[in-house]
């Protein structure tokens, strides 16, 4: 067997009484831990096992598609001394267009035609919402406990070399 890896973007948030982390390529790869890192381990490990369940019957790998990127913006005044903070985005390729999410800011969403349009209307979109959320007087939510890439191993028959006579 021979190993590869893939590289997919994973989110670990926390829910009342545990921790959950996704795959947001393959949303239904979500697993739950006690701790943040429990999560994130678990979600790989059921990743990994998913792809080379494949491997092994023979069926093609999704393409990874999502990544993860960071926006800088504006907070409003109401949460301290004016400033810039740094919100993690995940970035969906979809047919046609790209979609951005923050999981630190639930709702908030953006589309564009590039990644780089994407991210833009993203940083517009967060400070929109901050905005929003301070005329309403309500407290920033907490930030998901992980937002990154996770790489994955798979196990790959090694190639058959054919016999020389």
């Amino acid at each position: 067997m021979t190993a590869d890896r893939m590289q997919f973007a994973l989110v670990v948030e926390r829910e009342p009484h545990h921790y959950v982390g996704y795959v947001p390529d393959l949303i239904w790869c979500m697993f739950r831990g006690r701790t943040a890192e429990d999560a994130r381990q678990a979600t790989i490990e059921g990743l990994e096992s998913y792809l080379n369940g494949l491997i092994e019957d023979g069926d093609p790998l999704p393409e990874p598609l999502a990544s993860v990127s960071e926006v800088e913006a504006t907070l409003p005044g109401f949460y301290g001394p004016a400033g810039l903070a740094r919100f993690k985005v995940v970035v969906e390729q979809a047919p046609g267009n790209f979609s951005a999410f923050s999981p630190d800011l639930p709702g908030c969403v953006s589309v564009g035609d590039t990644v780089d349009e994407t991210l833009t209307m993203m940083r517009e979109a967060i400070e929109l919402h901050l905005e929003s959320m301070a005329e309403d007087l309500e407290e920033l939510p907490p930030k998901a406990s992980y937002v990154g890439m996770a790489e994955v191993g798979l196990s790959r028959p090694a190639p058959v070399e054919a016999a020389s006579g």
